[in-house]
């Protein structure tokens, strides 16, 4: 299960601390009877309300970026990853914190 999360986890983790701006990571890693669920926060600013549902389409990159560079790809890939894998990724924010929780089942 390790290996099939390391390059959805890595992609989670790179976009965490890019578009944080400067917030602190949270990581948390919850293991249950049937699958590992893990959990990448920041408080860099909100993904807006009515953008949520497009930022697993191809080339999407969401109003909050801040400047950042990018192609809009990495969160598409990780959650094709995710199911091809039997899991899945979502992003479950807060009120303050930007959420993305991956879920894979422990085995296939």
């Amino acid at each position: 299960i390790v290996a099939r999360a390391c390059a959805i986890w890595c992609s989670l983790v790179s976009n965490a601390c890019k578009y944080g701006h400067g917030s602190k990571v949270i990581i948390r890693i919850d293991p249950t009877p049937g699958s590992l669920e893990l959990t990448v926060e920041n408080g860099g600013a909100l993904i807006p309300a009515d953008e949520r549902e497009k930022i697993f389409q191809p080339f999407y990159r969401s109003s909050n970026h801040g400047g950042q560079r990018g192609f809009g790809l990495g969160l598409l890939l990780s959650r094709k990853i995710a199911l091809l894998h039997g899991g899945d990724l979502a992003y479950a924010p807060s009120p303050t914190l930007n959420r993305f929780i991956l879920t894979l089942p422990k085995q296939r």
